[in-house]
């Protein structure tokens, strides 16, 4: 009895397993495409700046990103990022609420999108929002850098 049992649990399980590893192994190269050709990286830390609501930020971002979309460029946005209630004990804080990262794909891109008519009337149209998270924040570019055969850009 105990044979059958673990032949229908085997004849059950391995297809799960398969399906699993498919499944993973699919997961594992989109990460890797969702990351090919997005080398540059721009970063503002800050407070929630004075007289500036989060809903004005999103849809100031939600802006960019529609014009960066009219660019062809769908590998370019912005994301906003909100620190997570639940940080780890004894870890500490790097002391900014949000965090906002542009993903570029080139300098090349980065340049040709910024240039853009409808990146430009973003910029305007939005202007007060992008002017005070620039004064209330701290700003870093960064360069992927490529590791165990990954490239860096």
């Amino acid at each position: 009895m105990d044979s059958d049992l673990g032949k229908k649990f085997r004849a059950a399980v391995w297809p799960l397993l398969v399906v699993a590893l498919a499944v993973s192994t699919t997961l594992v190269g989109l990460q890797g495409q969702l990351n090919e050709g997005r080398t540059i990286k721009s970063v503002h830390l800050f407070d929630l700046p004075t007289g500036v609501s989060r809903a004005q930020i999103e849809e100031a971002l939600t802006g960019l990103n529609r014009a960066i979309a009219e660019t062809g460029h769908t590998e370019a946005n912005y994301v906003l990022w909100e620190v997570n209630q639940a940080q780890v004990p004894g870890y500490p804080s790097i002391g900014y609420h949000f965090v906002m990262e542009g993903v570029w794909p080139s300098q090349t891109a980065y340049d040709e999108i910024r240039e853009t008519p409808a990146f430009r009337g973003a910029i305007e149209d939005y202007s007060e929002v992008l002017q005070a998270i620039s004064d209330a924040s701290v700003y870093s570019r960064y360069q992927r850098v490529g590791l165990g055969g990954q490239p860096s850009h």
